[in-house]
């Protein structure tokens, strides 16, 4: 799993590791938060190196794939709302509130209480990935008798998932491709050049 300037995929745990050291993560699609789930599965962290410099900051992840189990929606909803809702949420929320009342000092309050929220969830998060977060017992697919593992199904569900993503990227990315052609028409005004007339003269026989 490999993320570059915040785009690409990443492994975002699910449970404790159990006492042979593997976890469940679920892997998504990352543009500077999640986006799309693409797979769950049973692993075991190897490494990892950063690799940064001026303009880019580049975040490898090694792990051990030992098995792969299906995507607990679960843990997708409770994913969003962490990180689509809660955090920007008590971001930037304060901030807003606070611009709208009558202040010299409003933003300044504002921003020290959105500062102390994002600091609290964060604190909370790390208690709670650390101590409170359940260790999953796994239970192995019996495959021998001929039975699918899923997998085939999982792989679909994955290409569905990309195609709607990349589908709703064009759709936003037309719409914008419009309404600059819209503006950029809008804003040239028609000329319209004075003609010179010749009067045409009507001979009587």
């Amino acid at each position: 799993m490999e993320s570059f300037n915040a785009v690409g995929t990443m492994l975002l745990h699910n449970s404790r590791a159990d006492e042979s050291g593997g976890f469940f993560a679920t892997c998504w699609f990352m543009v500077l938060l999640p986006v799309v789930p693409l797979g769950r599965y049973y692993v075991r962290q190897t490494g990892y190196r950063e690799d940064g410099g001026l303009l880019f900051h580049r975040a490898t992840t090694g792990y051990e794939i030992v098995g792969r189990s299906r995507i607990r929606w679960t843990e997708v909803v409770r994913t969003y709302l962490a990180c689509w809702i809660v955090m920007p949420g008590a971001l930037v929320g304060p901030i807003v509130v606070a611009l709208g009342r009558e202040g010299d000092n409003a933003g300044l309050h504002g921003g020290l209480v959105s500062g102390g929220l994002v600091i609290a969830l964060l604190t909370l998060f790390v208690v709670y990935r650390t101590y409170w977060r359940p260790v999953r017992e796994v239970h192995w697919a019996d495959t021998t008798a001929g039975r699918a593992d899923g997998r085939n199904w999982q792989e679909l569900a994955t290409t569905l998932q990309i195609a709607i993503l990349m589908g709703l990227l064009g759709f936003f990315a037309g719409v914008v491709i419009f309404f600059t052609a819209l503006a950029m028409g809008s804003s040239r005004r028609p000329s319209n050049p004075s003609r010179t007339r010749t009067p045409i003269r009507c001979s009587t026989p």
